[in-house]
């Protein structure tokens, strides 16, 4: 059933997409590959778009959601009409090659999607925000930063394989859907270069660090690229052909990023900027502008109405307070200052600077910081190597470089790298990966065509065999855990005691609470396994409890219970057989000697620190208390 599921919402974003294209106009000029790839990747942000409106009329039960899913399905007569018919070519031994390393990854791949979800990020809110809408029928606002009042559109496409298909099809639709970013890569870069060196561009960005890290998880910037690509395309086709139908289909996905992100807002910015400049010399730079505004606003415009609905801040929490906008109660001015010196400031390791905006790649690529992610994510090795061939190609072709749709994709892509480093937005090198095959592909045309005429493809060849080399061990190693799971006799509860820290407690929890219980944790990477009721509480990023040290006790325990919080879940450092009390540990000692907090369970763990390594560093004691009713403070 859950493979079942999951192929059912992969034909209905394949007819929602190409429905979209030929009411376009535009299905039928692409090839018969592309017509698959296009349809997905807009039918995926569609799928997305109306899941929203079910979750907002409160339909995220399985009937809507399957009808949905059919409706879709129909939709596929559009593209089984195509004129185009699919044409199978003889293979070279280039791409024999490329189809065997493909297939090796697709492997690893594939032991991530049978194994349990293990990532925090996912746990915290991927894929518990989805759960959480399922198990009560309907979208509800979440009034904390970053992870709670967002856009979701990515993660509404995770409500139908769950509610469907339960956790396996949950897996098998991530895994799937970071691999239609891969085929849509493929048939971008076969545009510009051979079948098997457009396999080789696909699997350079496959088996990119940032991309193994996140593309089997529910992180969204893998997924982001189907939005990017089919964007950036669109864009050049404008500027190519003139017509306005290509505008549109690049506001809507560039919409489409804006709903999954907030830096997709600045991705509108980038491609409107290019598509603004590239259609002035035919006199439809207005008339281009104009539709790709509707086109995003129309893509993007829920989840910041939603915003603005619940909270008076369409980008809640950074407008709250500013020219009398949002709700103050929900995200006090005080709060807000807090949050931007706690919580951006350890995002960035470097200044938000001219010099590090051209040092920034170079010192994310071989001196990375730990504010980069760089221990385990990375963009690799690829574009240092190949960035001689590419400028002496670009070079090469100097004088007609300007009217190359190339060029345009690279532009897209540096000008929103721009925007994100100089706004002094979270430095993670991870949210560069929606944007990296705009560089990846234009540099690897470039070389690939510079070293053809030039005699060195021996050259060119060794480069991206390194660049596997390196990235393909990096993915073995990262998916020898999940192999043992899938080939051995593991149990599903054994790999998560083993890969997710304190997990004991998700055992706990789930036989001595239930449902008329609600349990404030900080405890992120279990909220998705928690069968009652959380508030996950966080020092930086939700006023609703607030854990700053200087929290006054009492107005600690009077939003707890204005939570209708029943249960605390706490955990501190040791040092040795010793308490290591931090100052957010210590708010809650007041509250702990006036017996207004009971305790009913302890217990010592160590944090795991690496999955794929098996890493455990520094220990810790996990704690649960009834909060009582009455207490004199």
């Amino acid at each position: 059933m859950p493979l079942l599921i999951v192929i059912l919402e992969v034909l209905g974003c394949l007819g929602f997409g190409a429905l979209t294209l030929r009411a376009c106009g535009v299905l039928s000029r692409l090839s018969p590959f592309e017509r698959l790839t296009w349809s997905f990747a807009i039918g995926f942000g569609v799928t997305g778009w109306l899941v929203f409106f079910l979750g907002w009329s409160g339909c995220l039960s399985q009937w809507p959601l399957g009808g949905l899913l059919v409706i879709g399905c129909a939709c596929l007569a559009a593209l089984l009409s195509g004129p185009k018919p699919l044409q199978w070519p003889a293979l070279t031994r280039l791409d024999w090659l490329g189809i065997a390393l493909i297939a090796v990854v697709f492997l690893f791949d594939l032991t991530e999607a049978l194994s349990p979800p293990a990532d925090a990020d996912s746990l915290a809110y991927h894929f518990a925000t989805p759960k959480r809408l399922l198990q009560i029928g309907a979208l509800d606002f979440v009034p904390r930063a970053v992870d709670g009042a967002a856009p979701l559109l990515v993660q509404m496409t995770y409500v139908p394989a769950l509610g469907l298909g339960g956790e396996k099809a949950l897996m098998l639709w991530t895994m799937l859907s970071g691999w239609g970013a891969g085929a849509l890569i493929f048939t971008t870069a076969r545009r510009f270069v051979s079948r098997g060196w457009a396999m080789l561009i696909a699997l350079l960005v496959l088996t990119t660090p940032a991309v193994i890290y996140g593309g089997g998880t529910g992180q969204v910037e893998v997924r982001a690229t189907l939005f990017v690509l089919v964007a950036a395309l669109c864009v050049a086709e404008a500027a190519k052909t003139s017509l306005a139908r290509y505008a549109l289909i690049a506001g809507l996905m560039a919409g489409f990023y804006a709903g999954t992100k907030y830096l997709g807002l600045l991705f509108v910015v980038s491609a409107g900027v290019v598509l603004l400049l590239s259609a002035f010399s035919s006199g439809r730079a207005v008339r281009h502008a104009a539709v790709f505004s509707v086109g995003a606003i129309l893509a993007g415009f829920q989840w910041y109405f939603w915003n603005w609905l619940h909270s008076g801040d369409p980008i809640f929490p950074f407008l709250v307070g500013r020219l009398g906008i949002g709700d103050v109660s929900l995200w006090p001015a005080d709060y807000q200052k807090w949050f931007e010196s706690g919580f951006f400031d350890v995002e960035r390791a470097v200044p938000s600077s001219v010099w590090w905006l051209f040092a920034y790649p170079v010192k994310a690529t071989f001196a990375g910081a730990p504010e980069f992610e760089s221990a385990r994510t990375g963009l690799g090795p690829f574009l240092a190597l190949v960035a001689p061939l590419a400028l002496l190609g670009a070079y090469q072709v100097r004088q007609r470089l300007l009217t190359s749709p190339l060029v345009i994709l690279m532009a897209i892509g540096i000008l929103f790298y721009v925007l994100w480093f100089l706004t002094g937005s979270s430095q993670r090198i991870r949210h560069l990966v929606p944007i990296y095959a705009l560089i990846v592909i234009p540099m690897a045309t470039a070389a690939v065509r510079y070293s053809s005429e030039h005699g060195l493809k021996t050259l060119l060849s060794t480069i991206v065999g390194v660049t596997l080399v390196i990235q393909l061990a990096g993915h073995a190693v990262y998916s020898a855990n999940y192999t043992r799971y899938v080939l051995g006799a593991e149990t599903r509860e054994a790999f998560l005691h083993r890969n997710i820290t304190a997990f004991d407690l998700v055992d706990w929890v789930n036989r001595n609470l239930d449902q008329a219980d609600q349990l404030f944790t900080t405890q992120r990477q279990l909220i998705y396994f928690l069968a009652v009721p959380v508030l996950y509480g966080h020092q930086y990023l939700d006023a609703r409890v607030d854990l700053r040290a200087e929290a006054a006790p009492d107005r600690l325990l009077a939003q707890l219970r204005k939570q209708a919080v029943t249960h605390v879940m706490l955990a501190h450092g040791m040092a040795g057989a010793e308490r290591v009390l931090s100052p957010v540990d210590l708010i809650w000692e007041p509250l702990k000697k006036a017996a207004c907090m009971t305790l009913l369970y302890s217990g010592e763990f160590t944090n795991i620190t690496s999955r794929a390594l098996a890493v455990r560093d520094g220990r810790f004691v996990a704690e649960i208390y009834v909060l009582r009713e009455s207490c004199r403070l």
